[in-house]
C-alpha cells in the first residue's frame, strides 16, 4: 500500500472533520490517475457506507498505545493534528495535516497540548496546513524545521455538486433572513447575535448546527429571555439539501466565530454570491479577502453599523460583488485539494 489515510472522524460525516474526510476521500479516488494505491483507516461499522473508497482498514482503539499493529504502508497520513493514531518512526513516511491550534487556546494555552503536537511535527516527514494563517500560527508557537516540506492546501466547496432543492425547510421563517451554520459551541461566538438582533425590528437569523453543547442551551435561554424565539431560529442539524436552500435563499451570511482554521461555511456562502459578515479573527480574513464585511468589535451597535453599511454597499454594487464572490469561490475546490495531496504523496515516495 502506498498511502493510508486515517479517517477516524468519518464516523460523524456531518461534523466539520467528517465532511473534510468525506469530500477529500471522494476526490482522491476520482483524481488518482497514476495511480497510487490508496487505503483508508476508519471505524469498521462504516465500511459498508464507504466501501466505494477502496481498500479499508479497521480502526482499533488499542492501536493508540500499540502503533506497531497499525496497517503497514509506505505513507501514513494523519488528517488532523489531534489524531491519536501515529505510526512509529520505523514504519514509513508520515504526513500530518494541521487545521488549527484551537485546542491550545480553548484550553487556556495548554502547554501539554503543544508538547504533544510538537512530537507529531518532529515525527512528520511532511506537513500540510489548511490555511496560511494556520501555518503562520504553528510556526509562531512551535518549532518547525525549515527543511521539512510544508504545504498550504485550502479546503474545497462541495455544494456545487448538491442537487438543487426547491422544497422549503420546515423551520425556515417567512420572509428574509440571515443565515449562519456551525456546531453551536463557545468558539463560534453565536451569542453576540442575540443583542445584535435586538437592535432590529424585523430582521431574522437562522442558525444551523448541532446543539449538544451546554453553550447551545445557554444560547436558547438568551433567545427566550430576549423574546426573539420567532426571529432567531435554531434549526439543529440540516441535510445537504436544506443547507443548500438556506444558502440560496438567505439575504446574507453572518459568522462571528473567534477561532477558525479555515472557515468552510464562508466559502459555501461565497459560492452563492451572498454578502458576508464575518469576525476579523484568525483565518477568516484570508478566506473572505476584501469581499467580506468584518466585525472588529462585538458591541451590538458597532456590529449594526458594519451590517447596515455592508448591506448598503452590497445593494448598490450587487452585480459586480456577486460576480466577484462567485469567482473567488472557485479558488476553493476539493478536486484541486485532492490533486495537491496526491502530489505531496508522490514527492515522498
Amino acid at each position: 500500500m502506498d498511502v493510508i489515510l486515517e479517517f477516524e472522524k468519518i464516523k460523524d460525516p456531518y461534523c466539520g472533520l467528517g465532511q473534510w474526510c468525506l469530500h477529500l476521500g471522494n476526490e482522491l479516488v476520482q483524481n488518482n490517475k497514476d495511480p497510487l494505491s490508496l487505503g483508508f483507516y476508519l471505524p469498521k461499522e462504516k465500511f459498508q457506507k464507504f466501501s466505494y473508497l477502496g481498500p479499508l482498514f479497521p480502526l482499533r482503539k488499542f492501536h493508540r498505545q500499540l502503533p506497531f499493529f497499525l496497517p503497514k504502508t509506505k505513507i501514513w497520513h494523519s488528517v488532523h493534528q489531534d489524531s491519536r493514531f501515529i505510526p512509529r518512526e520505523c514504519s514509513g513516511k508520515f504526513v500530518l495535516t494541521i487545521h488549527d491550534l484551537n485546542g491550545y487556546f480553548e484550553r487556556g494555552r495548554d502547554e501539554a497540548y503543544l508538547e504533544d503536537l510538537q512530537k507529531k511535527i518532529k515525527r512528520a516527514d511532511a506537513l500540510t496546513y489548511i490555511s496560511k494563517f494556520t501555518k503562520t500560527q504553528v510556526e509562531e508557537f512551535l518549532e518547525v524545521t525549515k527543511s521539512k516540506p510544508s504545504y498550504v492546501i485550502h479546503n474545497g466547496i462541495s455544494l456545487k455538486k448538491c442537487a438543487h432543492s426547491q422544497e422549503r425547510p420546515k423551520k425556515a421563517p417567512a420572509g428574509g433572513f440571515l443565515f449562519s451554520i456551525g456546531t453551536v459551541v463557545p468558539k463560534k461566538n453565536f451569542h453576540v447575535l442575540v443583542e445584535f438582533l435586538k437592535l432590529f425590528k424585523d430582521l431574522k437569523i437562522v442558525l444551523a448546527g448541532t446543539l449538544f453543547h451546554s453553550y447551545a442551551s445557554d444560547l436558547k435561554r438568551k433567545i427566550l429571555e430576549a423574546g426573539l424565539e420567532d426571529r432567531f431560529i435554531l434549526c439543529g442539524e440540516v441535510t445537504e439539501e436544506e443547507k443548500y436552500w438556506y444558502y440560496e435563499n438567505c439575504e446574507a451570511f453572518i459568522f462571528p466565530s473567534l477561532f477558525e482554521g479555515f472557515g468552510l461555511p464562508v466559502t459555501e456562502a461565497m459560492h452563492f454570491g451572498k454578502p458576508l459578515f464575518l469576525s476579523n479573527r484568525t483565518s477568516l480574513p484570508e478566506v473572505g479577502g476584501d469581499l467580506a464585511y468584518y466585525f472588529e468589535d462585538f458591541e451590538p451597535q458597532l456590529m449594526k453599523e458594519v451590517y447596515d453599511k455592508g448591506m448598503k454597499d452590497f445593494r448598490e454594487n450587487k452585480p459586480i460583488l456577486v460576480r466577484k464572490l462567485k469567482e473567488r469561490s472557485l479558488l476553493f475546490s476539493w478536486e484541486n485539494a485532492a490533486k495537491e495531496y496526491l502530489e505531496v504523496y508522490k514527492n515522498l515516495l
